[in-house]
């Protein structure tokens, strides 16, 4: 269960990126409630300077939830082509590949076969990988009590969480693959409380 609320230029599908090339340019993301620069530059890897080179006209002492702004490629960042059924993803401090394979329904063989230029050891934050697809409407099974919901342009889960009148704190313990409250895409099926837990 996962991809970030941020986007590429290109678009971002699971199961329907084939064959697309991720270029330095720089990201959209979307400002939650309790982001400041610094929470941002650290989980994307990349330094506060370059946050705020990247975006002149933005107060960093200012930031409100869904504001937009740009979030540079870091130096370990290097252009790459995934393959068709694969989707692109940004390394995070902490991540490896036993982690993703979990996190995204796979394997680390699979992981492994899609990346054969990359060391698993030798992961740095902002390092782009591919990542296999699956079909996550099959293999979602939500459990008694909550509801599939999908992921729309524009959500993140503390809009989601806030919308159906939920903390963020539990929408999170629903869906315990997803580490990272940004780590949402569109299209992507997630499981909501009906109930408060």
């Amino acid at each position: 269960m996962s991809k970030p609320s941020t986007s590429f230029s290109a678009p971002h599908t699971r199961g329907n990126v084939g064959g697309e090339t991720i270029k330095g340019a720089a990201r959209r993301y979307t400002v939650d409630r309790d982001d400041t620069y610094f929470s941002i530059a650290e989980s994307h890897g990349v330094s506060i300077d370059a946050l705020l080179e990247e975006n002149p006209g933005v107060d960093p002492d200012t930031l409100t939830d869904g504001q937009i702004i740009h979030i540079p490629r870091s130096d370990a960042q290097k252009d790459i082509e995934c393959p068709e059924n694969t989707q692109p993803y940004t390394i995070r401090p902490g991540d490896n590949f036993f982690r993703l394979a979990r996190r995204f329904g796979t394997t680390i063989d699979a992981i492994l076969e899609v990346n054969p230029d990359i060391d698993p050891d030798q992961l740095e934050s902002g390092m782009l990988v591919c990542i296999p697809a699956w079909d996550w409407e099959e293999d979602c099974h939500c459990p008694p009590g909550t509801m599939r919901y999908t992921v729309r342009k524009c959500d993140t889960m503390f809009r989601i969480a806030n919308r159906h009148r939920l903390s963020l704190k539990d929408l999170l313990h629903t869906n315990p693959d997803i580490q990272h409250p940004e780590d949402i895409y569109v299209g992507q099926t997630i499981c909501v409380p009906t109930r408060h837990t």
